[in-house]
């Protein structure tokens, strides 16, 4: 079963943290376990963030978890990040796209 991770948090350094995620990807290399990831900004809060991440299972997030690289983003995310980050695991039970627009 598909597994997605949403990590909500609140940062000043909006462009620091697309660059940490680009070296996280490259760092991690084909050990990554993610198969999608997005960043999204919070239209209605200012500095409010949301990063989602998609993988095959959740076993697949806890190997991710695991990686020297996933480590290094962390320490990193925490220093760009104002408080705590709050984690929302999730199981996918449905999923849909739209043959119109994919």
């Amino acid at each position: 079963m598909k597994f997605v991770q949403m990590i909500e948090f609140t940062s000043e350094h909006a462009d620091e943290m697309v660059e940490l995620d680009k070296k996280w990807s490259e760092r991690a290399g084909d050990d990554a376990r993610a198969t999608h990831s997005m960043l999204v900004r919070d239209r209605d809060r200012k500095d409010h963030y949301y990063a989602i991440v998609e993988f095959p299972s959740y076993e697949d997030a806890m190997v991710n978890n695991d990686l020297p690289a996933t480590q290094e983003f962390a320490a990193e995310f925490r220093k760009l990040s104002s408080g705590d980050p709050h984690f929302v695991n999730t199981d996918v039970l449905d999923e849909q796209t739209n043959p119109h627009h994919a």
